[in-house]
């Protein structure tokens, strides 16, 4: 009874620590730096089922938890014949070693099932996507010539290992060549887009790879890559790429705009 007691207790408390680390994430996120057309955005942290990895991440933690109440029963059983055996003698030993193989096992599936469903939070597998914030970030300038800004904007690129794909001084922007971030079971494929007007824009641009198994239109229905937009990438790789330059901008005397 004490055992079936704590097993609920922890099943519980794996669920208050997955819903800590939701409300941990969405703390994070509020108090960092946003630009004005992110203002409406505070609730972009609501659970959803709406992406493919979230079903995925989801199943894995369900059936963790249920490799783990199955075992710890047959541990608590396999514990139950031991006590009711003679200390030591062979029967003893035999009910003990399942004991500890079924222990080994639920303990193992629990930790799968709590590290599983942390990190498909934490990447972003369950935020709904049209509540995210826009990949945009805007500074302004101050007594500098826009030609000026530009040469600084793209020298800072350069600084962070970007390559240049476009240099446009009559039109005033710049774009780099593609870079590749991953995250979970998302790759994406980006560029940076920074625009001089009468302020700094800075946008990400991206994509994400898609594997499409059995595409009719392959040859033998094999499985293809497929290059998905995306409006939109998690905050947190959103921070990832946007730190390093935000930084290097600031050091510059360019001030964010709020």
């Amino acid at each position: 009874m004490f055992s079936g007691l704590v097993s609920k207790y922890i099943i519980l408390l794996s669920t208050i620590f997955c819903t800590q680390i939701l409300f941990s994430q969405k703390t994070l996120i509020i108090k960092d730096n946003f630009s004005s057309s992110d203002k409406n955005s505070n609730n972009f942290l609501n659970l959803t089922l709406s992406n493919p990895e979230s079903k995925y991440f989801l199943g894995l933690f369900l059936l963790g938890l249920s490799s783990y109440s199955y075992y710890n029963q047959k541990a608590m059983t396999s514990k139950t014949s031991a006590n009711n055996q003679i200390l030591k003698s062979p029967g003893y030993y035999v009910h003990m070693n399942s004991y500890d193989k079924a222990k080994s096992i639920s303990d193992i599936s629990l930790g799968i099932s709590l590290i599983t469903m942390s990190y498909g939070i934490l990447s972003g597998a369950f935020s709904d996507k049209s509540n995210l914030p826009r990949m945009v970030r805007q500074y302004n300038y101050f007594d500098i010539a826009k030609d000026d800004v530009l040469v600084k904007c793209k020298n800072i690129l350069l600084s962070l290992d970007y390559d240049i794909d476009i240099y446009s001084p009559e039109s005033h922007f710049v774009t780099t060549k593609s870079m590749r971030v991953k995250q979970a079971l998302r790759k994406f494929d980006y560029v940076i887009y920074l625009e001089v007007s009468d302020r700094i824009e800075v946008h990400i641009s991206a994509e994400r790879s898609i594997f499409n198994r059995g595409s009719e239109s392959s040859a033998g229905g094999e499985g293809i890559i497929l290059k998905q937009v995306e409006t939109h990438m998690p905050y947190s790789l959103q921070k990832k790429i946007f730190e390093p330059i935000n930084s290097k901008l600031l050091e510059n005397n360019f001030e964010q705009k709020k």
